[in-house]
């Protein structure tokens, strides 16, 4: 679930990609707080689409509609739909180890650790317009940036960049093979 920022609201990573999203939507801690009272403030509600049941907190489009009042909302409802899509692709070019499979060899709890980190950094990044974020919804990740012949505007963190201690558990694919060529490079230097 996103907002009208595309900020990320709520993630719920239990089941696998190959899951219905309505099954994922049931089984979600999301699913239960919509259905107490005074979670969600008055006359709001989520939109989903046609996966999804029409309720009370959840607006989902009509079925079939070829023109009139209906075709109408369902045009405007898609538009606010268009957000969660657009949040996808943002987290995903923001940040590019999403862009292909994680190694096998990754465990589960490090896989969900990661998402949900890379979420919420994704979420700060638009509360505090970072470089690299400029404007409301413009994105262009940081680290795709060229700065080299600005170094005063470079203010991502170098330490951060590279890998890192907590991929040492992977043997094997594109990380395993960074690291030894890195390691190369620094013993040939």
């Amino acid at each position: 679930v996103c907002d009208a920022r595309r900020r990320f609201l709520d993630v719920s990573l239990r089941n696998p990609g190959s899951a219905s999203d309505y099954l994922a939507f049931i089984t979600s801690d999301l699913k239960h707080d919509l259905g107490t009272k005074g979670f969600l403030a008055e006359n709001l509600c989520i939109y989903g689409d046609n996966a999804y049941v029409n309720n009370s907190y959840m607006a989902v489009p009509f079925l079939n509609t070829q023109s009139g009042v209906k075709d109408d909302y369902n045009f405007f409802h898609s538009q606010v739909r268009i957000n969660i899509e657009c949040s996808f692709g943002i987290l995903v070019n923001r940040w590019r180890i999403l862009k292909s499979p994680l190694s096998a060899s990754i465990k589960m709890d490090k896989v969900t650790a990661l998402v949900k980190c890379l979420c919420k950094l994704h979420n700060f990044c638009i509360d505090n317009s970072c470089p690299g974020v400029p404007g409301r919804y413009r994105h262009y990740p940081s680290t795709l940036m060229d700065l080299q012949d600005s170094p005063e505007l470079d203010s991502r963190p170098l330490g951060l960049l590279g890998g890192g201690c907590h991929f040492d558990d992977v043997t094997g694919g594109r990380r395993a093979a960074y690291r030894s060529s890195r390691a190369e490079l620094e013993v040939g230097m």
